[in-house]
């Protein structure tokens, strides 16, 4: 075994196997619990010593530049070389040969890892020297061909399916070298955002992953194992039974997903091989500041539950001193719901007081806000009775509008909307909310209500 200190790293793969993934994500970058196949690679050859890496990349060259432009974090001075895909690493060498080294070791980084059944060297990672006659043919085996031509094997990601397998045993710490990102909280059950607690995992049967920066609501069933990757947001009453739920994604309310990959808007159900586009975003969807559906944030949820503890004590009982005489205190009406879209919609009863001060009445809306059908800032709410001027735009309703930011505006209908659906997205801060909740409430305090 030589003692070199260079690396030779293939991940130029078309990936047409996994199509339609591969229309999203190059084999080597696939998510697969909180890494991906490359990052295992990396992980590796830090343990190795290696120094210094050259990565072959075909096509989402810009992706994976961009998902790792520098190897620091492990240690490793990185260079990109450019392939036209899966072409041979002979001819690849040959190309550059005046940039590399004539000793080095050689793997595919598109595939996962795979120790050797004695030992902890890994399969198909090769000594390579170039002054040798046998080196070029030695290379070849890494081809993409030649290893697709071998023994069957999940490592190799070849399908959807080995993709789910491979990252059940990821998570079941199966392979060597490959660990999930975060936490282990039990056995087969890790997270990486403190979102997802431990006292919640004793419910949930087989395997778990739940990803950064994800959001999966309590009452979300989790049965026969569950991957979530990072950003994404499982809502309420959502069921998922051995499935895997990639970067960036929404899965709506009462959304059963059994046996199944998503990603965006995309759902691959994994038993029958069927890919289809899910056209309602308050179904599937991407998270985006874009996205057809908006999302209350923690944020909001956390200020409005504030206001409502800060405030019950003054708001009651002024309620129940001014109701408007023959009428009941609450009046409940159905409005649409954020979580849902004007294409698909979704309704809940909106809570209001029946007094003559708008702001109080909006007050047990704020219960609206930790439910997620409501955002603390937005545009006004909706009845199912007509459409505003903007009907393409997404759902965005809010407590607040324009009108209580800037009372004495002249708004017109379009401008209401669009500074609404600019506040809607503001993403600000709890502190920011916070202050700008308040002078929201004041601003109205003492204006006359009208019907919403």
């Amino acid at each position: 075994m030589n003692t070199t200190k260079t690396a030779l790293l293939f991940a130029d793969r078309k990936g047409d196997e996994l199509a339609p993934l591969s229309e999203h994500f190059a084999p080597a970058t696939l998510p697969i619990a909180g890494k991906c196949a490359l990052e295992f690679w990396f992980e590796y050859l830090c343990e190795q010593k290696i120094e210094t890496v050259y990565l072959f990349v075909a096509s989402h060259s810009a992706e994976i530049k961009q998902q790792f432009p520098t190897g620091e974090h492990w240690g490793l001075n990185l260079h990109y070389l450019l392939s036209r895909g899966e072409e041979k690493p002979s001819d690849l060498v040959a190309r550059y040969a005046s940039e590399l080294p004539t000793q080095f070791s050689a793997a595919r980084a598109d595939r996962v890892p795979k120790p050797m059944q004695l030992g902890d060297q890994l399969t198909d990672y090769l000594d390579i020297d170039l002054e040798k006659p046998e080196s070029g043919e030695l290379l070849d085996t890494l081809s993409w061909q030649h290893i697709t031509q071998k023994t069957r094997c999940v490592h190799n990601l070849a399908t959807l399916q080995d993709y789910a397998n491979i990252i059940t045993q990821v998570l079941n710490s199966e392979i060597a070298y490959c660990t999930p990102r975060g936490l282990m909280l039990d056995d087969r059950k890790w997270t990486a955002t403190p979102e997802f607690s431990h006292n919640r995992i004793d419910s949930i049967d087989g395997s778990l992953y739940v990803g950064r920066d994800s959001v999966v609501e309590r009452s979300v069933i989790i049965q026969d194992g569950a991957v979530i990757e990072s950003g994404c947001f499982i809502d309420q009453g959502a069921r998922l039974k051995n499935a895997v739920i990639l970067p960036d994604t929404y899965i709506g309310q009462n959304v059963t997903l059994d046996n199944c990959l998503a990603y965006a808007s995309l759902m691959i159900d994994l038993k029958h091989g069927i890919a289809q586009q899910i056209e309602d975003p308050a179904l599937l969807s991407p998270i985006k500041t874009s996205a057809r559906v908006t999302r209350t944030t923690n944020r909001e949820r956390f200020v409005a539950a504030l206001l409502m503890l800060l405030s019950a004590w003054f708001a009651l009982p002024v309620a129940l001193l001014f109701k408007r005489r023959g009428e009941k205190l609450m009046t409940p009406t159905t409005r649409r719901s954020n979580r849902g879209s004007r294409k698909y919609p979704l309704s809940f009863e909106c809570l209001g007081f029946n007094t003559p001060w708008r702001s109080l009445n909006n007050w047990p809306r704020l219960i609206h806000v930790i439910d997620g059908d409501l955002k603390l800032f937005g545009t006004e709410i909706e009845g199912f009775d007509r459409e505003p001027a903007l009907a393409e735009l997404p759902l965005s309703q809010g407590i607040f509008t324009p009108k209580n930011m800037h009372p004495k505006h002249p708004f017109d209908e379009i401008e209401l909307q669009l500074w609404g659906l600019e506040l809607a997205n503001a993403n600000s801060g709890f502190f920011k909310l916070l202050v700008q909740s308040i002078r929201a409430m004041s601003n109205s305090l003492f204006r006359r209500s009208a019907s919403v």
